[in-house]
């Protein structure tokens, strides 16, 4: 064999091993396009969710116009989702009712430290027809209270609002929290005519027709913690029972993203998939 020839053939080796190897690596990866939804409902049960959890806090499975869903009367309730990879960011769409419950709010375990978790609103029937009028600020809404006698306050943004404050009560749900003002947190006994002002990021859900609800809920992987291959996350109505309140879920989805395989990000991604063979095999 010439050295030409020979060249030639280890040219093609060396490109069919890298061929293979990226493909092995596609395969690894599981989303190369950075973007996977896990859909979990009666009719659609991903073998990759459990829940609701525990059994006993489930009055049972029902249907309603088509719509299968499972009904809870005891809060809280706990979803686990098993992902074989990481990812940059989680985002769980659930669509649900509720009857005789005002609050109910999503959220991720964020700690082994402890059962704490980390909450984004849900549905908040004392905020849904306020009649407030409010200013928004990115996510930020600063509602005033029309009975309020308080003096109208000029502001460009959310720390011009807070330097301008003297005496009046503020109520937060889901905001920034100020290092130097007095506050009250919103809950279920909260009476909202004693306030003077509205602090918020809740914006209220999406209508999905005869009385469902959908909503979003955002969590980046800092703001929860992986066990193993598993993140638990929660649905929380406080004083469900006490209120003799329910909810209904008809489905839930967890959206994960994270950096999609590109030709330039392929080295990045070989060298730490090489890092993880050798920690695995002891080198």
């Amino acid at each position: 064999m010439s050295i030409k020839a020979f060249s030639l053939f280890l040219n093609i080796i060396l490109g069919m091993g890298l061929l293979c190897l990226i493909i092995w690596l596609v395969i690894q990866d599981i989303d190369p396009d950075g973007y996977r939804e896990i859909e979990y409902s009666l009719e659609n049960k991903s073998n990759l969710v459990t829940g609701p959890e525990p059994a006993a806090r489930i009055l049972g499975e029902f249907e309603d116009q088509g719509i299968k869903y499972w009904e809870a009367f005891i809060d809280p309730i706990y979803f686990d989702l098993y992902i074989p990879r990481l990812y940059n960011s989680i985002t769980m769409e659930v669509v649900y009712r509720v009857h005789n419950q005002q609050i109910l709010e999503f959220g991720g375990l964020g700690t082994d430290e402890g059962w704490n978790f980390t909450f984004r609103p849900g549905e908040n029937e004392l905020l849904n027809n306020l009649d407030w009028s409010c200013n928004k600020f990115n996510k930020v809404k600063i509602c005033k209270n029309p009975d309020s006698t308080s003096p109208e306050l000029t502001y460009q943004n959310i720390d011009e609002f807070w330097r301008q404050l003297n005496d009046e009560k503020i109520i937060l749900y889901f905001s920034p929290r100020p290092k130097n003002y007095e506050y009250d947190y919103l809950n279920l006994n909260t009476d909202l005519s004693l306030y003077d002002y509205l602090i918020t990021e809740y914006d209220g859900s999406e209508d999905f027709g005869n009385g469902w609800r959908r909503r979003k809920a955002f969590f980046s992987s800092e703001d929860l913690w992986l066990a193993g291959h598993k993140y638990k996350f929660i649905l929380s109505a406080p004083e469900l029972d006490q209120r003799g309140g329910e909810i209904q879920i008809a489905s839930i989805k967890f959206i994960l993203e994270k950096e999609p395989i590109t030709w330039q990000n392929i080295p990045i991604k070989l060298k730490r998939l090489m890092a993880r063979l050798k920690s695995k095999i002891g080198l």
